[in-house]
């Protein structure tokens, strides 16, 4: 039982580590306009690497998009409210490169010297990256900047199966 607890405890500090805002945290997210608040049936959509690092106060982001009914009016990264909650727009997409008028394209950039209470937000999974269009221009598609379900999920699994298999060996031991 000593061991499920320390293995529980294991998990519980891996998965709030980005919380406690140590260094890096990644994010890859899916674009969609079922995400965005209120939801939209575009069928666009898109996926970004974005890599917040709370030591060099820097935001780096890789984005792809395709798809979308309209040309693009603008995209940037909106903090710092939570997940499913509009917030203002803190890192503008358009000065560092984003090309405007089109339905498909990339964008890459790194967003140095941001704020430290806008990195804080953004690694506790309080911010959003967004690509607006004529045709949507409260935004066509969004992904809220939070972990993915499959990793922590994944990981809880196989916590749970190493403190199961553990556990059986235990017994085994004991007959």
């Amino acid at each position: 039982m000593k061991r499920v607890s320390l293995l529980l405890l294991a998990a519980a500090a891996i998965c709030s580590a980005p919380l406690l805002q140590a260094g890096t945290i990644w994010f890859n997210v899916t674009l969609t306009g079922s995400q965005e608040v209120p939801a939209n049936a575009s069928p666009g959509t898109g996926s970004a690497l974005v890599m917040i690092d709370d030591v060099a106060n820097s935001v780096s982001v890789d984005l792809t998009y395709g798809g979308l009914v309209a040309p693009t009016t603008n995209a940037h990264i909106h903090c710092c409210n939570g997940p499913g909650v509009n917030s203002p727009a803190v890192l503008p997409f358009i000065p560092a490169g984003f090309v405007t008028g089109t339905t498909s394209g990339t964008f890459s950039a790194v967003f140095t010297g941001v704020d430290p209470g806008i990195i804080a937000a953004l690694m506790n999974y309080r911010g959003y990256i967004n690509v607006h269009t004529s045709e949507f221009q409260g935004g066509e598609i969004r992904a809220d900047l939070v972990p993915e379900p499959g990793t922590l999920t994944l990981l809880g699994l196989g916590l749970a199966g190493l403190a199961f298999g553990r556990r059986r060996r235990e017994r085994r031991k004991a007959d």
